[in-house]
């Protein structure tokens, strides 16, 4: 065919479904091509391609069966509230499958933080196939802990409708404030035990006229490494009633 510039023609494709051809989907192309020009002495020559996909479906027996092959974060701890979710489905029927749903993510107390949409473009998967979605959740809210997130997918056939079920666990945990704060918490209880040693040893040398015996000064005084788990526990439990608090 030729086409002028600016033009438009008619091109009729005939398909001859063989009387063995499986039933269900199948998938093709019109494909429509342009040689470039040849005996071009200088600059370049353009030549192109273009194709139609065409669709069609056989009558007989349909299977439809898909289900979820993996469901997962690109890693388990994060910094910030930016996840990247990927699930992959995998298609064992013989017609095309569009799954569509959502993720609900949920906190370490199972109330719901955010839902977030998967597939909201319909991209199919082909039979026999298998193809990954991608979805991401953000938020500008205060998160930290751990975090669930359930994600549920439909696929709609002419048996019905098909559910498709995973969930995935990932933690929060914001650095650029939590280790500050804990930081801050520990230099806090070192000077408070300071602090309450120097008190203590004075009030003991008031009771005892300025002198201490080998036994006292024996029991107000503790290793290095004593204070520093004891500390460090210390820590710990002020840090998680900080985030029962913030999270309450």
């Amino acid at each position: 065919i030729s086409v002028v510039p600016s033009g438009k023609d008619e091109v009729t494709v005939i398909i001859q479904v063989p009387a063995d051809a499986s039933p269900g989907a199948h998938v093709g192309a019109v494909s429509l091509s342009k040689d470039p020009p040849t005996g071009v002495q200088q600059g370049s020559s353009i030549g192109y391609e273009v194709r139609s996909i065409v669709s069609l479906r056989v009558s007989g027996d349909v299977v439809e069966k898909s289900k979820i092959k993996e469901f997962f974060t690109d890693q388990i701890f994060f910094s910030t509230a930016d996840v990247k979710f990927t699930t992959t489905i995998l298609n064992e029927g013989n017609v095309f499958v569009r799954p569509k749903g959502f993720i609900v993510i949920k906190n370490m107390f199972g109330s719901k933080v955010d839902t977030i949409p998967v597939n909201d473009g319909q991209a199919s998967v082909y039979p026999n196939s298998e193809r990954a979605y991608t979805a991401n959740w953000s938020s500008d809210n205060f998160q930290i802990g751990k975090f669930t997130a359930e994600m549920t997918l439909g696929v709609e056939g002419s048996t019905g409708f098909q559910p498709l079920l995973s969930s995935v666990e990932f933690w929060v945990v914001p650095t650029k404030i939590v280790l500050p704060v804990l930081g801050g918490l520990l230099v806090f209880l070192l000077i408070f035990w300071i602090i309450l040693r120097f008190y203590v040893r004075s009030q003991i040398r008031r009771a005892t006229g300025g002198r201490m015996s080998a036994r006292a000064r024996e029991a107000t005084s503790l290793s290095r490494l004593s204070v520093v788990v004891i500390g460090l526990l210390i820590s710990i439990i002020l840090g998680l009633m900080l985030l029962l608090f913030l999270l309450g």
